[in-house]
Order: C-alpha cells, then structure tokens, then sequence
C-alpha cells in the first residue's frame, strides 16, 4: 500500500514484565558493614535510611522453641544473620527450612524478620510475611522450627542505661 505511513517506534522504554524486574532486583546487591545483602524485599527494592548495626548494651539471642533443634540458642554478633538450613549464620538442622531461608536485620531499635524467598514461607503468628518488625520475645517460624527473638541490656561502663533498664548509670 503505497503512501502508507509506517509508524514509528515508541521512543519511549517498554515497562519490564514482573519477571524480569525481579531478576534485576535479585541481582542488585547493598554494600553494609560486614557484608552483602540481597536488594529487594518481594519484588520492591529496599532502601536503608542508615547502615545497619547492633546497638550498644543490648545482648541479642534466637532460640529455637520447637522443632528439630528445641533448647538451641543461637548468639547474635552481626548486623544481619541470614537462617537456613545449610547457609547462613544460623544453620538449622529442619528439613523443611530452605538453605537461604529467612534474615534478620538490625538498625539500632529496630529488628526486622525479612523473607529471602523461601520455599515453604516464614511465619509470624500463624500469617506467612515477606518483612515484618520484631520485638522482644517475637516468635516466628522457619520450616517446623520455632524461634523467639530474645533482647537483654547489658552493661557496659559509660553508656547510659537505656530506657526502662533497671540499671542506673554513675
């Protein structure tokens, strides 16, 4: 068809489907004290308003409450621990538990439980979570384990104590 005017290619970048944003997200990696962590949190990115850390005086423990590993207490040291069945920093013994399964985070106050993608999920209270806030004594489950998050202040001369800690600082 003479004079037919061919239209010309959008200018404008087509949008990327689901799958290849996440492959572009798994890929994409934040540098942090200590190590790497993955870049997302389902299929958005994860952005940090400041690097992660342990905050002073504060003793950081999971122990597993049920499941294969029952009356296991694991000590935290780091900024992020990745729960798994054959890596990470808290291995465990659960068949049902992926080997990259879950990780927590701490920013100071703030712990966060986040998902990595896992197999059979991560569960707080019965509900399966991609990310979710941790408190004190906050129980979650990784395959058939059970774990509580336990936080103890400790002390350590010339902090101050924190707020509602029995201790007084001199």
């Amino acid at each position: 068809m003479l004079g037919e005017r061919i239209p010309e290619k959008s200018k404008r970048k087509k949008s990327m489907n689901q799958k290849q944003k996440r492959e572009v997200l798994d890929s994409a990696a934040v540098q942090f004290i200590g190590g790497w962590k993955p870049g997302r949190i389902g299929s958005q990115p994860r952005r940090y308003s400041s690097v992660l850390h342990l905050q002073p005086g504060r003793r950081f423990t999971l122990t597993a409450t049920a499941g294969p590993d029952t009356g296991k207490v694991f000590e935290i040291d780091r900024a992020r621990v990745v729960i798994g069945r054959t890596n990470g920093e808290i291995v465990l013994s659960d068949s049902e538990a992926s080997r990259n399964h879950a990780a927590l985070e701490f920013d100071g106050e703030v712990v966060r439980l986040v998902d990595l993608g896992s197999t059979n999920g991560t569960f707080v209270g019965g509900e399966r979570i991609e990310s979710i806030r941790l408190g004190n004594y906050g129980e979650f489950q990784v395959g058939n384990t059970t774990l509580m998050l336990t936080i103890t202040d400790v002390y350590l001369p010339g902090l101050r104590a924190s707020a509602g800690s029995a201790r007084s600082s001199l």
